[in-house]
């Protein structure tokens, strides 16, 4: 398993505000394009992602491979289970389960990440999480994988599930059916826990364990 912690506490407000639509391109698949925060993040574990799925792998050569993380690693862990399946290990199953994740690229990042992923890529919003909703669509942006969304703020067990399709428009029937997507406290609560403030401020971006 690969967790990717997100954004924390007193720095969120300011990185949803900051969540802006610059670009990077995705080597190897024809017009695709990514956040370049985010892709820069990733870069800067890929190495250790990459050593860590092999050492893995090397001793357990049939082991599935989980992936995820919360908001800012959300975004961190879509790049790396598209890495993982691409370039470190093809034959691999790889799952994915992010929470509160923003957008990650362009139509057809998203298209690629179903070409690698399909069925194994789950995407958990809540309520009105404003997080999960940026950068936005008109920026070129688009998500990729099928939601599960928590419809209210308590987080209880009422939850609607909407499928995602490659080169097809977002679904609107889940999270997307808010006109108003402002909610940071719901974006910090996830399965009942308060996860705005878990890991120490001064870690790094992706936390990654091995084992």
């Amino acid at each position: 398993m690969i967790a990717f912690r997100g954004t924390n506490g007193a720095d969120l407000e300011n990185w949803i505000t900051n969540l802006d639509g610059v670009t990077s391109p995705y080597p190897g698949v024809i017009g695709a394009r990514v956040h370049s925060g985010f892709y820069e993040a990733y870069n800067d574990v890929q190495a250790k992602v990459s050593q860590a799925v092999l050492t893995q792998l090397d001793s357990n050569p049939t082991a599935e491979i989980f992936v995820t993380g919360h908001s800012l690693g959300g975004a961190l862990a879509v790049l790396a289970a598209v890495d993982i399946k691409h370039n470190i290990s093809t034959n691999s199953k790889v799952t994915l389960y992010t929470y509160g994740q923003p957008r990650v690229g362009n139509d057809e990042f998203s298209d690629f990440i179903f070409s690698k992923l399909d069925q194994t890529y789950v995407r958990v919003t809540h309520y009105d999480d404003a997080v999960a909703h940026g950068p936005p669509r008109i920026s070129g942006f688009k998500h990729a994988g099928n939601e599960l969304w928590f419809v209210n703020k308590e987080m209880d067990s009422v939850t609607k599930e909407c499928t995602n399709v490659a080169r097809e428009e977002e679904n609107g029937k889940c999270s997307n059916s808010f006109w108003l997507k402002t909610g940071i406290w719901s974006h910090t609560n996830y399965m009942g826990i308060h996860v705005g403030g878990i890991c120490d401020r001064s870690e790094p971006g992706g936390h990654l364990k091995s084992g």
